[in-house]
């Protein structure tokens, strides 16, 4: 069924992206049928009825807001999205749309008005469901990369919009399923109606049951493509570990290389780290132990 909803939904949206902002009311019930179909698939999968029927969408040429929500608002009957949407180039147009298509059809069983913390909180669903769809492998898929890079603000309900992140990263990586975060979400709902501080604790905890002892959690994600980097530069160490080098060890042009270099060095604080004999420089540790008189 999902290589079905897969197909189907990519068919749709390749049939949207070509047309004109001028033109495009009159493809605006294919996003209507394919949320609806992601509705009918999220009803079974999740044994749960929407609360809505299905809305019929409206192009917003009043305003333009960007945000958690891609600046979409949603009524019992409408939903309402943003012009400049529709005036992406045409790849990420498409990237967008499927997200919107997804997220949408999972509101149908939410009410309209979620605060920035939930709001967050079913856009990783989303994310969740569509690395499940097309089987990405690593966070910085083009549709992964273009969507988060329009939906994280500096700051989410008072949060660095990092540590929101961290969470993701960790259920992508454990490739938990996007109907496990959803159900999840709704129970701690449910069960205690919590405010936003307390929904991100109770989150936070449920997501930090996925690590294990023998995990290795680092601050950082690094790119597929600065592995081979790091590994050849702690194994050459810092004299030979020159682009020259680097160029001719992974059959690329040098200044391919020094671009590599260049990203690791931008985005990640990197140093060596020397290991020091001390007794050869004759230094030598000392321990001091201070007693404080009792009063």
């Amino acid at each position: 069924m999902t290589k079905q909803l897969q197909k189907n939904l990519i068919e749709n949206i390749q049939k949207i992206i070509p047309v004109s902002l001028v033109d495009i009311e009159t493809v605006l019930p294919i996003l209507e049928s394919s949320i609806k179909e992601f509705t009918d698939y999220t009803s079974t999968l999740l044994a749960m009825e929407p609360i809505h029927q299905p809305r019929k969408i409206k192009i917003d040429t009043e305003s333009e807001e960007y945000g958690i929500n891609l600046g979409i608002k949603r009524s019992d009957t409408n939903i309402s999205i943003q012009k400049w949407i529709f005036e992406l180039q045409q790849r990420t147009r498409g990237y967008i749309l499927t997200f919107v298509v997804v997220k949408e059809s999972l509101m149908q069983f939410l009410i309209n008005e979620l605060n920035e913390l939930e709001e967050t909180i079913i856009n990783i669903a989303t994310l969740l469901w569509l690395k499940q769809l097309y089987n990405f492998k690593t966070i910085d898929s083009p549709i992964v990369a273009s969507v988060t890079s329009r939906i994280y603000p500096e700051t989410i309900s008072g949060l660095d919009y990092h540590l929101i992140n961290n969470l993701f990263e960790i259920l992508f990586i454990k490739n938990v399923s996007f109907d496990d975060l959803f159900k999840t979400y709704l129970e701690i709902k449910k069960e205690y109606k919590p405010d936003e501080n307390e929904l991100y604790k109770r989150i936070r905890q449920w997501v930090q049951n996925f690590i294990k002892d023998n995990d290795v959690i680092a601050p950082i994600y690094i790119r597929q493509r600065l592995i081979p980097i790091i590994d050849n530069l702690l194994e050459l160490g810092y004299e030979k570990g020159t682009t020259n080098v680097f160029a001719k060890l992974l059959n690329v042009h040098e200044n391919t290389a020094r671009n590599y270099f260049r990203e690791m060095t931008t985005n990640y604080t990197t140093f060596w780290r020397p290991i020091i004999n001390f007794e050869r420089l004759k230094l030598h540790n000392y321990f001091y132990c201070y007693l404080i008189a009792k009063f």
